[in-house]
């Protein structure tokens, strides 16, 4: 079975334990996308996102980790993006849109290795809250997220709202 297979299978075979996670979303007070660790080793990590209608993430890459994600309730835009040219050091780049992906519960994506670059958002017009889930190849502390309107691009450290279902403080940008 290869990999993408296997993680859709994982993801509709456990969709009945991920009704609960409606409920732990809204337990938080939404003032930014809720992300929480859920399981991490040296091989992977597992986060899931709450996504309220509106949200959207950073342009960000994976800082070169394979990536699977599952969308159990509502559903997401995946806005993919190629980098046209990158100077890190210098914080300068050139990134334009490539495809978009639409994830709902029966269908899954696996990020393209080749296109790593995307933003991931929930439209006012779906009229609903989501909640994701990110399977990484390996757990990573930090990204790089890119302005496509000011071409620049510059490392972040990641937080998360909680890790292994408990909450952290953490100031919000």
């Amino acid at each position: 079975m290869e990999t993408g297979e296997a993680i859709h299978t994982v993801a509709m075979t456990e969709q009945k334990a991920f009704h609960g996670w409606n409920q732990r979303c809204s337990l938080f007070q939404v003032v930014a996308q809720i992300e929480q660790k859920m399981n991490a080793c040296s091989l992977y990590e597992l986060l899931a996102i709450c996504w309220e209608t509106g949200q959207i993430s950073a342009i960000h890459n994976h800082n070169d980790q394979n990536c699977w994600m599952a969308v159990p309730m509502g559903k997401l835009i995946v806005q993919n993006y190629h980098i046209l040219d990158q100077d890190l050091d210098a914080g300068r780049c050139r990134i334009e849109k490539a495809d978009v992906i639409e994830m709902d519960p029966t269908d899954p994506v696996a990020v393209n290795p080749n296109s790593p670059v995307r933003k991931v958002f929930n439209p006012r017009e779906f009229g609903n809250r989501a909640i994701s889930f990110h399977i990484y190849s390996r757990p990573f502390s930090s990204c790089t997220v890119f302005s496509e309107d000011q071409k620049t691009c510059r490392d972040v450290d990641l937080v998360y709202t909680s890790e292994y279902g408990i909450r952290k403080d953490r100031a919000v940008c």
